[in-house]
């Protein structure tokens, strides 16, 4: 049986409609933003402030967005088994590999499976979504209950990293909005005049919270979404008025980037359809690359290096063999684990 990983992964569960390329185009972006901010992250937001004020603004909107398209294209439903092979599989095996990085390198690393580490944690999320999405959309109002959920949440020590409980609350109401969005009303949105104002409002909350955290000095982490409110050095009131800013312009970006993103195919598009094998692998590559002092050279301490850094491991991670490589993994794995 051939692995589908799906969600940010592959559009074999595409909701109604022709198919167009606008889904995968949006992954394609969204997995090079992924890939960017991680790889900035290491070296480049400590010698460049420019790089700092892009992180925020990166970090605001782009996993809620790609949890958006991940809602998106879940409408189909899955048994808990078909979910545990394509979704679990690729967290503990993904957990595995940087765990290993992070124990070789740092050497007392803990092996915290419950804990996700670098990036893993995406894997995990979806799982519990997709369990729990066909209750939960069957609340009334559900996505303004979640939200306000969300925003209570964070006055919690409980909701924490902790099978990254935190963020999978927070998250929530964009995979919701996902969910329930339809073809009709993306050709809507796609028309609208109002779509100018909707991106520069999205414009204007990237480089508004940019500038605020920045001005304060607070910690990206808050973006993350990882943590309560104490945790990340917030009063409960200031916290709850931070996360209702971030859902408001991390909702006007996606909704900016369905409105105008080429719904045609690109030379490009096929990194949207192979985007789990990039989120799969970039990360332990830019940590082994970082510790081994590639990211740390002079000559690597740049934008054009950084650029063409993210387009290389973008290009090598989707690729068509590292793709088959993924699956076969993935195939190999679950056919051990489980009985067919």
């Amino acid at each position: 049986m051939e692995h589908t990983s799906d969600s940010l992964i592959n559009i074999n569960n595409k909701p109604e409609g022709s198919y167009s390329f606008l889904i995968d185009n949006i992954k394609t972006l969204l997995i090079v933003l992924v890939v960017f901010n991680h790889l900035i992250a290491f070296q480049l937001v400590k010698y460049d402030q420019v790089a700092s004020f892009i992180r925020y603004g990166v970090t605001l909107f782009h996993m809620p967005a790609f949890i958006f398209v991940s809602g998106y294209l879940s409408k189909r439903e899955h048994s808990v088994l078909h979910n545990m092979k394509t979704l679990l599989v690729p967290y503990v095996i993904s957990y595995f590999i940087v765990w290993s990085c992070f124990r070789f390198f740092n050497g007392n690393e803990e092996f915290r499976i419950l804990i996700p580490i670098g990036g893993t944690w995406y894997f995990l999320v979806l799982f519990i979504y997709r369990i729990t999405c066909g209750g939960i959309s069957k609340i009334r109002w559900c996505i303004p209950v979640t939200i306000l959920v969300g925003l209570l949440a964070g006055t919690q020590t409980d909701f924490s990293i902790f099978l990254t409980m935190s963020r999978a609350i927070v998250y929530y109401p964009f995979f919701l909005a996902g969910y329930f969005w339809t073809s009709p009303q993306t050709q809507k949105l796609r028309q609208s005049k109002w779509k100018w104002c909707l991106l520069i409002i999205g414009l204007l909350f990237f480089f508004l919270i940019s500038w605020y955290f920045m001005k304060h000095g607070l910690t990206v982490n808050i973006l993350k979404q990882d943590r309560c409110y104490s945790k990340a050095g917030l009063s409960n009131l200031k916290g709850i008025v931070l996360r209702s800013l971030m859902y408001m312009g991390a909702f006007s970006l996606t909704f900016s980037i369905m409105a105008f993103m080429s719904d045609k195919k690109t030379p490009f598009s096929y990194l949207g359809k192979n985007s789990v094998s990039i989120y799969f692998f970039h990360y332990p590559l830019l940590f082994v690359s970082n510790r081994l002092g590639f990211l740390s050279q002079p000559l690597t301490l740049n934008w054009a290096a950084h650029i063409l850094i993210t387009i290389l491991t973008v290009l090598l991670t989707g690729s068509a063999p590292v793709n088959r490589a993924f699956k076969a993994i993935m195939n190999k794995v679950t056919a051990i684990v489980f009985c067919e």
